[in-house]
């Protein structure tokens, strides 16, 4: 995911619950600057400078391809249709790939409302309200309110990427985002991580680990660190554990309630 320049989720129900920020972006969500100041992060592969990066695993290759050009709005909901929702919580790994890309040739808005809600949204009061989240890179697409329901297109070029937040046990439990993200061949930020599997962007090592990497979390809460330093992840939204890295993986220390030994 690259720096967001707006990230605006339903602020209105969800301020006050502790997951979100004044401003609406969802805390535990928000990603820190790359640790390129750990140790043995350099060992791994990676490149934080923007460039691709080379694993012994992670995410299939997905290849950079095209929707074709669109002139109104129809024919970008038809090419939506084909979008599917990935679900994500706090100790979630799992591939995260981003759309083809999308061009509008002519000026168009669109609604958060005009994208399919997620099936699981289908229960009355079991999600926020839909809405975009903005990133740098993406030409030519503007929000057109303060949380982001709208966007103006006008010879826009970008990808989307569908997820929803488990946010379980808090209420709404699931926060629908329409990722908006730049072209597939853009180039990532020097502070930024690429995941060469999807051509996307991470700004935080140990997201990029479960998003493009697909690693379990307790390997990602070591990457790049010492044996022997301190870890911790989260076995569910609500319970996190602390321990120690041994021979790549977070092992958690003793004594810990609800914390079993791994």
């Amino acid at each position: 995911m690259r720096r967001s320049s707006r990230v605006l989720a339903a602020v209105g129900v969800l301020v006050g619950v502790g997951c979100f920020s004044p401003v609406g972006e969802p805390d535990y969500w928000r990603f820190a600057r790359p640790h390129t100041g750990d140790a043995g992060w350099e060992d791994l592969g990676a490149d934080a400078g923007g460039g691709d990066v080379a694993w012994p695993r992670g995410c299939p290759q997905v290849d950079c391809n095209s929707y074709g050009d669109v002139e109104d709005v129809g024919g970008l909901l038809a090419q939506l249709a084909t979008l599917s929702w990935t679900t994500i919580a706090r100790p979630t790994s799992v591939c995260l790939p981003a759309s083809n890309d999308f061009h509008v040739t002519r000026t168009v808005n669109i609604s958060a409302s005009d994208i399919p809600r997620p099936p699981l949204c289908s229960t009355p009061g079991s999600c926020a309200g839909l809405t975009f989240a903005l990133s740098d890179g993406a030409e030519g697409v503007k929000c057109l309110d303060d949380f982001c329901t709208t966007l103006m297109l006008t010879g826009a070029h970008f990808r989307l990427r569908l997820v929803v937040f488990d946010q379980y046990p808090n209420v709404p439990r699931y926060v629908p985002i329409a990722q908006v993200l730049p072209t597939c061949q853009s180039p990532c930020a020097a502070d930024e991580l690429r995941c060469s599997a999807h051509h996307t962007c991470w700004r935080d090592s140990v997201e990029f680990c479960r998003f493009c990497l697909d690693y379990p979390q307790e390997e990602c809460a070591c990457l790049g660190k010492f044996e022997g330093d301190t870890c911790l992840f989260y076995l569910s939204n609500d319970l996190t554990c602390a321990g120690a890295c041994t021979d790549g993986r977070c092992v958690l220390a003793d004594g810990q309630p609800n914390c079993p030994t791994l």
